[in-house]
């Protein structure tokens, strides 16, 4: 019986020795990865402060014929959008690295995670958008169609890269796998559809009625808006249930 006890408390103790390890390694490994994620993202977002937009517009001139003025714009949002997003990405690991909690930790790096994805998205977005639209005289009267249907499959792309990113953290326990949910792409992908569905309404009306074109913009944009609002309410109680 002596030697059964024994046995029994050395089992145990070799049990919780083996639980420390895996969780030291754990440890070790996300702290490594904020390493490196601060690593490269904050000089990334440094790096937008000291590049000038001129670089980027020029690009979209020469490769997009986009006109100057469109070119600047998009070029400066995408450099505003891109420092906010991603100096936050990098403040929200820091504290991740720094917090000491296991869930303050985790949820603080889903987080990061999200901002810098959203970063991307809304270049992406703006991007392509443009891009259709400036291709009317190719696409003609498809040219509004089209631009939210190329939108709206880029983000569900988006929201499937997204999901396969996030189960990669949770897999190797560095979020929850409650937090394996594409928000930041989601969030655009249900804006190119709310896009689709605003052109469909008014075009559907102008087969039945005639529609000004002041009109036609102002039913796009109440449906659009209204669309959006629906979609982006249900999807959050979706993911609140989920929960």
């Amino acid at each position: 019986m002596k030697l059964q006890q024994d046995d029994n408390a050395s089992s145990q103790t070799l049990e919780k020795i083996q639980e420390r390890l895996r969780r030291i390694e754990r440890d070790l490994r996300s702290s490594s990865e904020d390493q490196l994620f601060i690593a490269l993202v904050f000089p990334l977002a440094v790096l937008f402060v000291t590049l000038s937009p001129k670089d980027l517009s020029l690009f979209f001139q020469h490769y997009t014929g986009f006109p100057p003025d469109q070119a600047t714009n998009i070029a400066q949002n995408i450099f505003r959008l891109g420092f906010a997003f991603l100096l936050a990405s990098s403040i929200i690991r820091y504290y991740s690295a720094v917090v000491g909690k296991v869930r303050r930790s985790k949820t603080a790096r889903v987080i990061s995670l999200e901002l810098m994805i959203m970063a991307w998205n809304a270049a992406l977005f703006l991007v392509v958008v443009t891009t259709l639209l400036n291709a009317s005289e190719l696409l003609h009267e498809y040219t509004f169609p089209a631009a939210a249907v190329v939108t709206l499959l880029v983000f569900v792309g988006m929201v499937w890269i997204e999901r396969k990113v996030l189960a990669f953290y949770a897999v190797r326990f560095l979020i929850f796998k409650k937090d394996v949910t594409p928000v930041a792409s989601s969030f655009f992908a249900i804006l190119a559809l709310a896009l689709y569905i605003g052109f469909l309404v008014p075009a559907a009306l102008t087969t039945v009625i005639v529609l000004s074109p002041e009109q036609f913009v102002q039913i796009f944009v109440i449906t659009w808006l209204a669309t959006y609002g629906v979609s982006e309410l249900v999807y959050l109680y979706a993911m609140r249930k989920r929960k």
